[in-house]
């Protein structure tokens, strides 16, 4: 907002009129929501100089006084704009004709800027005109010749050009020749293109009443020809009149009065029409300003519900933490039983842990007391089976070769074999064969009893058609056997007749 505001103070500094007053009104209310008494007084100073190129003038002398107030009550405030406000001030109540409130407000202003050493020929000239209109010669003369003792000591005549023409009418209608010729020497030393608005009438005025009325005429003529402004043209016709009039040509006298009464008429509509414009601005200040009260009535009533429901609101909040906490304490007073009771049955779970760990501990013991058992039982078993091997090895140890035929013969036919009858086969093999069953137990641990029957049937040479007939197996199940086998024993599998 700052950056904003620096923006509009620019814009003014350069003369360049707003179109309208949407950018100074954020700006306004931010800063008289946020800001310091420096920043309302600038924001209060630039929101009248925007109604006042807007030539609203009610809306700029109410925020040119509120800027006048916001001064005069801090002591710290820029002065520099404090005498800006006042010579604006002064200048508004010259344009309602409200002179006697303008040399109030220019002598305050004169005050000021003396206390702060900045006194310019500017300030001076806010009470000359009111001075003037109040016909206070004695006082306006005194001021005219403190302002051109200021000009003559800076010798920048440009730079006070208008100021100059506006003294030397004023000092050539109240009949000072000597401080007019003064003024006179001045302007003459400005250059063309510095030549201020006010320039034709003031040398005008001068050459009619000092000089020569027809060097008047001749100022008057070249005004009437460059000048386009109403009130220059006005004050040229006016004295071309009165030059015509003096010299008894009174057509021509008679032509310059109808274009004055032209003229004046012209003067009085634009007049009329900034009268329009003023009353205008003057309704609609009044409607915004009822309409502004009747925001802030709104936000006084919106400000009281505020409090109303903020006060409801903290009683609620009370009463909710009150209830809150007896909850809390509640709760909080369960979980305290609940941590008890907690306790005791971690207390229960920690005998009963102890007890199963000696549970787990027997068991464990009975474990190993039965692994060991299932080992002696394995060792008997195998011991046994031994045995039997041995002792069906001793009984066919004639006749090994005769059970291998048999079973050859068997397996041409459907054939069911007895428990005995196989077991007959693996001694057979085994004695034939002595480290196949070991090689087997070897390579296929665990190895299941079909499984070991197959590995048996094709040591001695059996096809998979003879091992379907002699153990009865589907097709799909005798061929997924014998692969097995054969990419586990391979060259093991050779039959040697």
């Amino acid at each position: 907002m700052k950056k904003n505001l620096q923006s509009i103070i620019l814009r003014d500094k350069n003369n360049i009129i707003p179109s309208s007053d949407d950018s100074i009104k954020s700006v306004y209310n931010y800063f008289m929501e946020n800001g310091e008494d420096s920043d309302k007084q600038k924001v209060n100073f630039y929101m009248a100089s925007t109604y006042r190129d807007l030539n609203d003038n009610p809306r700029a002398l109410n925020y040119f006084l509120k800027a006048q107030e916001i001064g005069e009550s801090n002591d710290d405030i820029d002065a520099i704009l404090q005498i800006k406000t006042y010579s604006q001030l002064a200048y508004i109540y010259c344009i309602q004709n409200n002179y006697r409130e303008a040399m109030f407000i220019a002598e305050k202003e004169c005050s000021i800027a003396k206390k702060a050493h900045c006194v310019t020929v500017w300030n001076i000239m806010d009470m000359v005109t009111p001075a003037f209109a109040l016909n206070d010669t004695i006082k306006a003369s005194k001021l005219d010749n403190i302002t051109m003792k200021i000009i003559k000591n800076s010798h920048d005549y440009s730079k006070f050009s208008e100021i100059i023409a506006e003294l030397l009418y004023n000092n050539t209608i109240w009949n000072k020749k000597d401080a007019a010729d003064s003024c006179y020497n001045l302007i003459k030393q400005i250059k063309q293109q510095d030549r201020p608005h006010n320039y034709y009438t003031a040398i005008g005025a001068y050459y009619y009443k000092y000089v020569s009325k027809d060097s008047a005429a001749n100022i008057y003529k070249e005004q009437m020809e460059k000048c386009h402004r109403l009130r220059s043209r006005h004050d040229a016709a006016n004295g071309l009149m009165k030059y015509y009039a003096y010299k008894k040509q009174y057509k021509l006298s008679t032509k310059y009065a109808l274009l004055l009464n032209d003229i004046k008429d012209s003067i009085e509509i634009e007049e009329a029409k900034d009268q329009t414009k003023n009353t205008y601005n003057e309704f609609r200040y009044q409607q915004n300003k009822r309409i502004q009260e009747k925001a802030h009535e709104e936000i006084e009533v919106a400000r009281n519900r505020f409090v109303v429901c903020l006060f409801i609101l903290v009683i609620f909040i009370l009463v909710t933490t009150c209830l809150y906490y007896y909850r809390k304490k509640e709760i909080a007073e369960k979980l305290l039983n609940k941590d008890k009771a907690i306790k005791n049955a971690q207390f229960v779970i920690k005998k009963k842990d102890i007890e199963l760990n000696d549970k787990k501990k027997e068991l464990s013991e009975l474990d190993e007391e039965l692994s060991r058992t299932e080992e002696n039982l394995e060792l008997k078993m195998s011991q046994n089976k031994q045995l039997m091997k041995f002792a069906f090895m001793k009984k066919i140890s004639s006749n090994a070769s005769e059970i291998i035929d048999k079973f050859k013969k068997a397996s041409e036919g459907q054939n069911n074999i007895t428990e005995k009858e196989w077991q007959e086969l693996f001694a057979a093999v085994d004695k034939l064969y002595p480290g196949f069953s070991a090689m087997v137990q070897n390579k296929i641990p665990k190895i299941s009893n079909e499984l070991l029957i197959t590995a048996y049937l094709l040591k001695i040479g059996m096809t998979n058609p003879q091992i379907m007939r002699l153990t009865n197996f589907p097709h799909q199940t005798v061929w997924r056997r014998t692969k097995k086998v054969e990419s586990l024993l391979c060259d093991e599998l050779k039959f040697i007749p």
